[in-house]
């Protein structure tokens, strides 16, 4: 994913703490990204190994 996407998501959810704790479909709604996008994200930040399991 681009900056410019990334930066979407923080502004339209208001914390990188919120959009962690948004659904596909709540992420999906956001301007220019997509379900398979909004599908990545949200695994990016739940999944095994993901982007906040530290």
């Amino acid at each position: 994913m681009g900056p410019g996407r990334a930066k979407a998501l923080v502004t339209h959810f208001g914390s990188l703490a919120r959009l962690k704790e948004a659904s596909i479909e709540q992420i999906a709604l956001v301007p220019g990204v997509g379900s398979g996008t909004a599908r990545a994200v949200y695994q990016a930040l739940h999944g095994d190994g993901g982007m906040l399991d530290a």
